[in-house]
């Protein structure tokens, strides 16, 4: 019942009878590549067969040629040390980091307590001092120190940092004064 409506087919002899469908004896039905100098050759008048290609054959020699920079070659220590026991994972190897890796836990149980004594060490220069800033104010500001310090040695010992600790020190690179016009503006002060 399914063969009832196919559409009729063609003998395959029928179906290949056009000329854009026959297949070219002479090409190598390869990946396009450029035809040789020879075959592109335009054929005489009279012939109707087209020349068939010479191939040339290779021809090897049977011996090698001599050396030709000898001047070059010589010269230089030739060693017959094995080179894998002056490699660096060799038996009786040591090995000294040039700079060696700091690992370290940022602790600091005692930093309000320091910045409190600092508070009142401050006071005792300037009694007015107590007006103008709060001792909480102080110690915020001790602590926001402590954990930006933190967060550049963290960086600067390739510890991985957050998102938001790396837009942090991004913002404090941007926004604060370098260090070397700080060092200006001080020794110009003096």
């Amino acid at each position: 019942m399914a063969d009832a409506y196919r559409p009729p087919q063609l003998p395959l002899s029928n179906r290949t009878a056009r000329p854009e469908n026959q297949r070219d004896p002479t090409a190598h039905h390869q990946p396009f590549r450029r035809r040789p100098a020879q075959s592109q050759r335009a054929h005489t008048p009279g012939d109707s067969k087209p020349q068939p290609q010479q191939k040339r054959a290779q021809v090897v020699p049977s011996t090698l040629p001599p050396p030709t920079r000898k001047a070059a070659n010589i010269g230089g220590t030739i060693s017959t040390a094995n080179p894998a026991d002056a490699s660096l994972f060799s038996a009786g190897m040591s090995v000294r980091e040039v700079v060696p890796h700091q690992t370290f836990t940022p602790s600091a149980p005692a930093a309000m307590e320091i910045s409190m004594r600092t508070y009142s060490e401050l006071l005792t220069d300037d009694p007015n001092l107590s007006k103008t800033l709060l001792p909480e104010f102080f110690s915020y500001y001790s602590t926001t120190m402590l954990w930006l310090r933190i967060l550049t040695l963290k960086e600067k010992n390739a510890h991985p940092l957050t998102v938001e600790e790396r837009d942090l020190l991004t913002v404090l690179a941007l926004y604060s004064p370098s260090r070397s016009s700080f060092r200006l503006e001080h020794s110009a002060m003096l």
